[in-house]
Parts: structure tokens; sequence; C-alpha cells
């Protein structure tokens, strides 16, 4: 294990989010991200360090220029997050919908797939079609 990541309780945890939640004296949330204010990765001091709630930290790293909605100069895919918990974003049809319109996916960071249920009925649908 490298001096990025270390074992707690047996789980694999970055040294920022060990040495934050220690400060805190809690364990941080799934929505809460440790944010580098330097933006380097390595620099784990604690004056370099604060909590971002997952939306906010994307947003400073746009405006920082990071990284940039759709895609962006580093080969970061920016996720989409409308504000409501129980949307996701359809990449293919460029909207968000119910998450119930997607098919869940427990290995996907919102637990549901890239593609809502219309658009991958419709993809299917194309690639049968004899050209």
């Amino acid at each position: 294990m490298n001096r990025h990541y270390r074992q707690v309780n047996g789980l694999r945890t970055t040294t920022a989010r060990y040495k934050m939640e220690q400060k805190l004296g809690r364990s941080l949330s799934s929505k809460e991200v440790v944010h580098h204010i330097d933006g380097n990765k390595l620099n784990d001091e604690i004056s370099n360090l604060k909590v971002l709630l997952v939306n906010e930290h994307i947003q400073e790293h746009i405006r920082r220029g990071d990284i940039k909605p759709y895609g962006g100069n580093t080969g970061t895919c920016l996720r989409r997050i409308s504000g409501n918990p129980n949307e996701a974003w359809c990449a293919r049809c460029k909207q968000f919908l119910n998450k119930s319109n997607f098919h869940k996916n427990k290995n996907h960071w919102n637990g549901v797939n890239y593609y809502c249920k219309q658009c991958i009925k419709d993809r299917a649908g194309r690639s049968r079609q004899i050209t």
C-alpha cells in the first residue's frame, strides 16, 4: 500500500480522509469528499484539506478549470448532479429522469446505469435492424 492510502479497521481509505476524520472527530459521510486546496493529492497537511459535498467538489474543480462539463482536458468524466437524490442523468438523451427509469447498477456511483431504460431499448432495437 502506498502512502496515499492506509488501512483503518480493515478498510482502505485515503490518508487525507483519515486525517480529516481524526481532526473532526467523526466519520465522513459518503456524500463528503476531502479536497486538496493546492491540488496536490500527496500534500496531506491538514491546512491543505477541506471537506466538501460531492457537488461542491465538482463545482470547485470546474471553477479552477481542472475539469469541464461533459468530459475534460484531463479525461475526467463529469457527473451530472441535479440536486434531487431521486433523479439521475441519462448520458444519451441528455436529461434528468427519475431513477426508476434506469436499471439498477450497484457498481455505479449513483446506483444506476449511465443510460435510461428507453435509450438502452432504442439502442438495442437499432443494433438488431438489418441494414
